[in-house]
């Protein structure tokens, strides 16, 4: 399970470079693009030519590396019914 801090989604950047993002997860460069290949989460160029994530992106790599080893919520009320009615059988 990896340390990651806490984020306010609604206080994100529209586009963070791979600098800020390591700085931002509070990793370095070799980790950043392990977990980006683990979560299949792809950097892109913005309108300037830096490389980095959208905000989109980044919540999405947060969350993902957050969860990581632990149970993922619901993501539905059927899914939770589902599951249950799985676990009474």
């Amino acid at each position: 399970m990896s340390n990651i801090p806490y984020i306010n989604y609604n206080e994100l950047n529209d586009f963070y470079t791979l600098s800020q993002l390591c700085t931002l997860f509070n990793m370095d460069r070799d980790v950043l693009q392990e977990r980006c290949n683990q979560f299949k989460v792809m950097p892109r160029r913005n309108d300037i030519g830096e490389i980095g994530l959208v905000r989109y992106d980044v919540r999405r790599l947060h969350n993902a590396i957050y969860y990581d080893g632990k149970e993922k919520p619901f993501t539905s009320i059927d899914e939770a019914f589902e599951q249950d009615a799985k676990k009474a059988k």
